[in-house]
């Protein structure tokens, strides 16, 4: 479990995305343990889901949602202004999630796929 891998003394501040034909709902019914405060995202990947829906499965499961959001960045900022000292931000859901963190934490430049170009 995450808590053999962190010391989790605040909360967990969630980003979450997931991509269409990934099981959003086993994914957070596995995260709704650590009751977190979700932000759903979109994931520029071409088969990212709709936040919307993903947000009213975590509902369901008794996870807050915080707030969505149509970008991964604009999540992770919004995380970022939530958290205070002892808070954990996961990335997490899909692994475009993770990589679109990734791109904006070391400055990388974004992988942009074919539906993204002019």
């Amino acid at each position: 479990t995450l808590g053999e891998y962190v010391d989790l003394e605040g909360r967990v501040i969630l980003v979450f995305a997931a991509l269409g034909g990934h099981s959003a709902e086993g994914m957070l019914s596995a995260l709704a343990p650590l009751e977190p405060a979700a932000i759903i995202v979109r994931s520029r990947h071409p088969r990212s889901a709709d936040p919307t829906n993903a947000a009213e499965t975590a509902r369901k499961l008794g996870i807050e949602v915080a707030v969505t959001s149509d970008t991964v960045s604009g999540g992770f900022d919004q995380a970022i202004e939530m958290s205070e000292p002892g808070d954990l931000i996961l990335c997490t859901g899909s692994l475009s999630v993770a990589s679109e963190v990734l791109e904006e934490l070391r400055d990388i430049e974004p992988e942009i796929y074919p539906n993204l170009r002019p």
